[in-house]
């Protein structure tokens, strides 16, 4: 009987663009499209200047470009970077599943595009199958979240390796043992968030996962079914108090595809995903009842003991501290009101200083209830109340409200304007026309050289 990893290695390396639904390539289309934005806004960012200054000044072939950076270095090194930045503005997709986010995928597929010649469509077939590999394993051993550890950097080494065995010809065994070697790599910390380092585990997946499939073509071992077993990841990494169910891992594998079913939600600010929620309840709140922040005597969020954790920060002091601060999150979204999308000014250095905000933020307390279920559920509505000066309470939850999940996506215009947004900060509006249309059109490009051209070197 064929254990899990042999399964899921296989199905990645069978996987043909010509059976996917036209539903699974737009949907593939539309994250390539966000995380290549999401690069070209995020370059600047500190983490991905300090993260771009070690590739070029590590040398090494240049097989690949750093998105938005101005030079090419080697595939791991450029995936590497283009990792950290496509994490850097904290807006990437979040999947239903824990670390089935699409941003380590699209950075290590890009890469790999330059190097081995990648057509759009053999691009679009990576993510797919590499979301499959990932989503299909988070579904059925959501665990490691309990345990700490931050799912993005946790699945993804393993999916990225199983994607290059198709990029670089590797037969299924040798592809079992290049997942066994990433398997190594794999690992996040949520006590990261608030950090640099916590964008700094999503560059180190998208180069663990490509190094080990490299390796494993030059003839290095491993165990070859590390995902199950007594002592293999799923055991040592994922076993907590929600269980783990193997078979789902396995099942009626793309049928539907994970990458529309259960799917990703798109994130429309610029922060963990955890304060969404709240943030569209508070928006409602105060659009329902019209409302301005004079109005406002204090607003309590309710969440349970892990949210906390993640979300520490409660008077940041820089941007990577504002994106995981919960009082923050509400406090502009009470001094700011109505916002633009995607909202990502709050969440800088200079955001997390802003007198507005600052202000705001003492009229905004998160309370831990101990009675909420314990682990990390990104579909979870937590109560916001607000009290006002008039003495009335007003209590909201984000239920069916939240805009950008599969059940409710943006259309194609949010979807462009907000890459257009994104890609602004690096790009000429010429440039940011042709990669979005070389984008929104990759099933027909036979190489990405051009799109590679100009997101690198913005010509």
């Amino acid at each position: 009987m064929r254990g899990t990893t042999e399964v899921l290695c296989a199905f990645v390396l069978d996987g043909r663009y010509e059976n996917f639904p036209p539903a699974v390539v737009k949907e593939a289309k539309h994250h390539i499209l966000d995380v290549f934005g999401a690069m070209l806004g995020g370059i600047d960012e500190p983490a991905s200047k300090i993260a771009a200054e070690f590739a070029r000044n590590s040398g090494g072939t240049e097989e690949a470009g750093v998105i938005g950076a101005g030079f090419r270095s080697s595939v791991v090194n450029a995936a590497f970077v283009n990792g950290i930045s496509g994490h850097a503005l904290e807006i990437e997709a979040v999947g239903r599943a824990p670390g089935s986010d699409t941003l380590t995928l699209v950075a290590a597929a890009l890469s790999l595009a330059e190097k081995y010649k990648l057509s759009g469509k053999q691009v679009i077939e990576y993510v797919v199958l590499a979301e499959e590999f990932q989503g299909r394993l988070g579904l059925a051993a959501p665990g490691g979240s309990g345990r700490g550890h931050c799912g993005l950097n946790l699945y993804a080494p393993p999916a990225i390796a199983a994607a290059c065995g198709r990029v670089m010809g590797m037969d299924l065994m040798q592809t079992r043992m290049a997942v066994g070697l990433a398997l190594s790599r794999a690992s996040g910390y949520y006590r990261h968030t608030g950090t640099m380092a916590h964008t700094h585990e999503s560059g180190l997946a998208c180069r663990g996962g490509i190094e080990a499939a490299m390796l494993a073509t030059s003839g290095m071992t491993a165990d070859a079914s590390l995902l199950e077993g007594k002592g293999g990841f799923v055991d040592l990494m994922c076993a907590w108090d929600r269980g783990n169910d193997l078979d789902v891992a396995t099942a009626n594998l793309g049928d539907p595809y994970y990458l529309v079913s259960p799917g990703l939600s798109v994130k429309k600010y610029g922060c963990c995903f955890l304060a969404h929620r709240p943030m569209d309840a508070l928006m409602h709140l105060m659009a329902h009842h019209k409302l301005s922040e004079s109005d406002v005597a204090a607003v309590t969020v309710e969440v349970n003991a892990l949210t906390a954790r993640i979300m520490k920060c409660a008077d940041p002091q820089d941007g990577d501290q504002a994106k995981f601060s919960m009082e923050h999150a509400l406090a502009a979204v009470l001094a700011d009101g109505k916002v633009q999308m995607p909202y990502v000014l709050p969440f800088s250095d200079a955001g997390a200083l802003d007198p507005r905000y600052v202000r705001a933020r003492s009229r905004v307390k998160m309370v831990v209830r101990d009675d909420l279920p314990p682990g990390l559920a990104t579909g979870a509505a937590p109560p916001v109340t607000v009290r006002l000066k008039s003495g009335a309470t007003l209590t909201e939850t984000a239920v069916g409200l939240f805009r950008g999940s599969p059940e409710n996506p943006l259309d194609d215009d949010e979807l462009l304007d907000r890459y257009h947004t994104c890609a602004a900060h690096t790009l000429s509006p010429a440039a940011v026309e042709r990669t979005s249309e070389i984008l929104l059109n990759l099933e027909q490009c036979s190489d990405l050289s051009e799109l590679m051209r100009i997101g690198t070197f913005g010509r």
